[in-house]
């Protein structure tokens, strides 16, 4: 099963370009992604650990020279940080910190997947709004998009996403307030 939604996905990555060749892009056509997925590929690209090991590394400095204010202050962002990472991946909250590091791509992805939006399949609004267009499952392309640098464990961990329900926003929202994400 999951050789053949790879292989799908491939193919719809590959079609989509060949689509363009063919004709233009369909107005009618939208991407439609798992915003979990992409969340947590978004987590694990460089340009986000990079972030991350630089916060973490000025909390450090902080606390090291005894700034107490800003130690606090950075640590709060850190772990805020870490709360909306976790509500992005395990819930629908919209991914939207990987969203806006395609932005700049984003005309390029619409073209080559060849898609003329890209549209949560959390986001019941958008969808409702656009039910006439046709869905195309664009999450691994997005994924790929992110560059992330995966291991065996965190490739398996994003097919478990696949797989598996979210949680409801305020159900992760309560699990966070009580440590249990």
């Amino acid at each position: 099963m999951k050789v053949q939604s790879f292989l799908l996905n491939t193919a719809v990555c590959a079609l989509a370009g060949g689509s363009i060749l063919a004709g233009g892009i369909p107005p009618s056509r939208i991407g439609v992604y798992d915003s979990r997925e992409v969340a947590y590929a978004h987590f694990l690209s460089t340009s986000e650990q990079a972030k991350l090991l630089g916060m973490t590394a000025a909390t450090r400095i902080a606390q090291d020279q005894g700034n107490r204010k800003q130690a606090k202050a950075l640590g709060k962002a850190l772990k805020e940080r870490q709360e909306r990472i976790h509500m992005q991946v395990f819930s629908t909250v919209p991914a939207d910190e990987a969203m806006a590091e395609l932005k700049a791509r984003r005309p390029a992805l619409l073209e080559e997947l060849a898609v003329s939006g890209l549209v949560s399949k959390w986001d019941a609004k958008a969808l409702r709004a656009s039910h006439q267009a046709e869905k195309v499952d664009v999450t691994e392309c997005l994924v790929k998009a992110l560059n992330p640098v995966l291991t065996d464990k965190q490739k398996q961990t994003l097919a478990e996403i696949q797989r598996t329900s979210p949680i409801a926003p305020w159900r992760a929202r309560l699990m966070s307030c009580f440590g249990g994400m």
